[in-house]
């Protein structure tokens, strides 16, 4: 006879969260209902409606985490610190963080429409303008700054789609793409 260990409310929250985003990598947003969505978790959807008022809760309780840290400001290390330190540090902080949640933010970016009809910030200009704070904070110039986030977002999207998890290698392509920027566009 099989038996389960009840769970506490916070622990069933995350575990449908987890089981929902598994779904929604798989299938997207509107390929996933919520009867999947609690048959991958193991309860009714009764029960998951207890928890949630609907899929999209759910999507949103899965991403928005992910995408506050995501937009965050960083600051790594103090801004009297040579500029392509500075460079580096955002850029290996971000990188690492993208290939970390690669899944998650992959996701993000299919379902970009989805996350703006649901009232959210077009999460692309976001990126894009927390890239250009960076690129300022950087010295890069704001004359150039359109061609050096071009640089950054292809690199972004790189570590996306082809994910590395040696830190050795993210940190030395992180560097010489810092000196590559910082040389290649100072006032």
């Amino acid at each position: 006879m099989k038996t389960s260990i009840r769970m506490t409310r916070e622990d069933r929250r995350i575990q449908i969260i987890e089981r929902a985003l598994g779904l929604f990598r798989e299938k997207g947003y509107r390929g996933t209902t919520t009867a999947e969505i609690a048959e991958a978790a193991n309860i009714s959807e009764v029960t998951l409606f207890r928890y949630f008022k609907s899929k999209q809760e759910i999507f949103l309780a899965g991403v928005a985490p992910i995408l506050q840290t995501t937009l965050a400001e960083v600051e790594i290390v103090p801004g009297k610190s040579a500029p392509e330190v500075r460079l580096q540090a955002l850029l290996l902080n971000r990188i690492t963080f993208l290939a970390e949640h690669h899944e998650t933010i992959r996701l993000i970016l299919n379902e970009a429409s989805v996350l703006q009809s649901m009232g959210q910030t077009d999460f692309t200009q976001e990126i894009r303008r927390l890239i250009g704070s960076i690129l300022g904070a950087s010295g890069i110039p704001e004359e150039r700054s359109d061609e050096a986030v071009r640089m950054i977002m292809g690199t972004l999207l790189s570590y996306l789609y082809l994910p590395e998890t040696d830190p050795q290698r993210i940190r030395r392509h992180v560097e010489h793409l810092a000196l590559i920027l910082t040389t290649a566009y100072k006032e």
